[in-house]
């Protein structure tokens, strides 16, 4: 009798194998590692972006204070200002 209960650990060996691939292919099948793989993405090219955005607003900056600068010297006009600002604003 002893033979038959020694051998009991030989079920959970098999059956954690077929119940981690069963979780596995679930989970593949609802997206969920295509949802994180996504995510991880999107994190990374936001940091990107927000480095990106800032220094195109620190450049248009620039250029505002250049226009102020020459609108005050009277290198051009009140309507050439306004037409300016406006382009660098989009």
């Amino acid at each position: 009798m002893p033979f038959l209960f020694g051998g009991m650990w030989f079920f959970p060996m098999f059956l954690m194998p077929i119940i981690f691939l069963f979780m596995f292919f679930t989970l593949h099948k609802k997206g969920f590692f295509t949802k994180c793989m996504n995510s991880m993405q999107e994190n990374n090219n936001s940091k990107v972006k927000s480095n990106y955005y800032l220094e195109e607003d620190s450049s248009n900056l620039k250029a505002l204070e250049i226009i102020k600068e020459r609108y005050a010297k009277g290198d051009i006009t009140k309507e050439e200002y306004k037409e300016m600002k406006e382009e660098l604003s989009k």
